[in-house]
């Protein structure tokens, strides 16, 4: 066997190596691709679960807050309904429309609404809810268009839903004796023009105390 066929057997032609280069830059190109769908998908999971908890919280603290509108030990803090739509409740909620609602309670029982807490307005502001007590801060951000809705019952069994369009009157308000509340808020990856998720969505129904067991 001459030198040359040894060496030509021995070792890749240019060719073959252009092709193995060829092959690996590919599994290369294809793993990094997968990498980094598995990393976007991580990153928007992670903003929803952030969304999600955010909006819940925002949620809990209005229903915490919201369930004792109207409460007053002293009967002097705040004025009584005097009919003839249910009269005898005490007019606790001050504004109320589609997406936004305050509301007023005497929490320290000194028969008067000037403690923190006492005067409280939850509104969709821009793409923002936000809490008003004295100061405006901002709960929820990247709310959805539409994304909060206040919605109004009374107390009866069945309820009766009060619309708010655009607002409820005060003879009307008087009345409300359930709330239902819903808000979406979609993760921030929408912000940067990244593939649309699915909002971060949560719903409750808040019993206003004073009322809820009210038959008007």
């Amino acid at each position: 066997m001459s030198r040359d066929t040894r060496s030509r057997r021995a070792g890749f032609t240019t060719m073959e190596a252009l092709v193995g280069a060829a092959v690996t830059l590919s599994a290369l190109a294809t793993m990094v691709v997968f990498l980094q769908t598995q990393l976007k998908a991580i990153a928007i999971q992670d903003e929803y679960s952030q969304s999600q908890t955010v909006t819940r919280t925002a949620v809990d603290l209005l229903a915490r807050e919201l369930r004792m509108a109207g409460h007053d030990p002293k009967q002097t803090a705040l004025a009584v309904a005097p009919g003839p739509n249910c009269p005898g409740t005490t007019r606790g909620i001050l504004e109320a429309e589609r997406t936004s609602l305050r509301f007023q309670q005497d929490l320290d029982g000194d028969g008067a609404i000037k403690a923190t807490g006492e005067d409280v307005t939850y509104a969709l502001v821009g793409d923002q809810l936000v809490r008003r007590d004295g100061d405006e801060l901002p709960l929820v951000d990247d709310v959805a268009k539409d994304g909060i809705q206040f919605r109004y019952f009374d107390g009866g069994n069945p309820a009766t839903e009060l619309v708010a369009d655009p607002v409820l009157a005060e003879h009307v308000r008087d009345c409300v004796a359930r709330v239902q509340v819903t808000i979406e808020a979609s993760p921030a990856s929408a912000r940067f023009g990244r593939a649309p998720t699915a909002g971060a969505t949560v719903a409750t129904e808040v019993a206003i105390r004073s009322r809820a067991l009210l038959r008007f």
